[in-house]
């Protein structure tokens, strides 16, 4: 389940109970795997990371290292681009099973 909306991994803490929010909700409803923002990302750079994010998947990777490769191309990216700042690929969290698909 990919969600790419500002804030969408963010939840309330519960005594007793752990992190409340969407992706515990994702995951209670049946979703093996989740991509959620922590932070409002840029819409050009979140488009960016989608794009390769999806391609990457199309090409057969499994989703957690699909996110870990699109974080490492944005790091790589020359600074004069901005992109290589962790605020544009850091706020991305995939939680679930490696390969969902399994």
């Amino acid at each position: 389940m990919v969600l790419s909306a500002c804030d969408s991994g963010q939840g309330s803490e519960r005594s007793g109970e752990g992190l409340f929010g969407l992706r515990r909700a994702l995951t209670v409803a049946g979703a093996r795997g989740t991509l959620l923002s922590l932070w409002k990302v840029p819409e050009y750079a979140t488009e960016a990371f989608m794009t390769r994010f999806y391609a990457l998947l199309g090409q057969g990777l499994p989703p957690a290292e699909a996110v870990r490769r699109v974080q490492a191309d944005f790091r790589a990216r020359p600074p004069i681009d901005g992109r290589s700042d962790p605020f544009y690929w850091a706020g991305w969290l995939y939680s679930g099973l490696p390969d969902p698909a399994r």
